[in-house]
């Protein structure tokens, strides 16, 4: 699998400063729970930005939804209700404070 573009976008982003996209794409991805050893192959949608600057892949709500995540900040762990509550390790942006999964 590869990463294939779905569309043209002229959408704006707007959060960890000002973007926009001007493509859509399906890219392959793969999680891997570090306890269980278990890997998660499969595919999310994800656009690309006009700025070409640094950015962090974005899990959308409904994605995080679909995945069924669990944030437990105080223990810096997200876990998945999907996959029996396994854990993703947590990490803090150093000039946004966003919280963001380790992929």
């Amino acid at each position: 699998m590869k990463m294939t573009k779905l569309k043209d976008a002229d959408a704006t982003f707007k959060g960890v400063g000002n973007s926009t996209a001007t493509g859509k794409y399906i890219m392959p991805m793969g999680l891997l729970f570090e306890d269980s050893g278990m890997i998660i192959n499969g595919t999310m949608e994800s656009y690309e930005l006009a700025d070409h600057g640094t950015h962090l892949l974005l899990f959308t709500q409904q994605q995080q939804a679909k995945l069924g995540f669990h944030k437990d900040m105080a223990a810096g762990v997200m876990r998945s209700r999907v996959f029996a509550f396994q854990e993703f390790q947590i990490a803090r942006h150093f000039r946004s404070g966003l919280y963001m999964m380790r992929i």
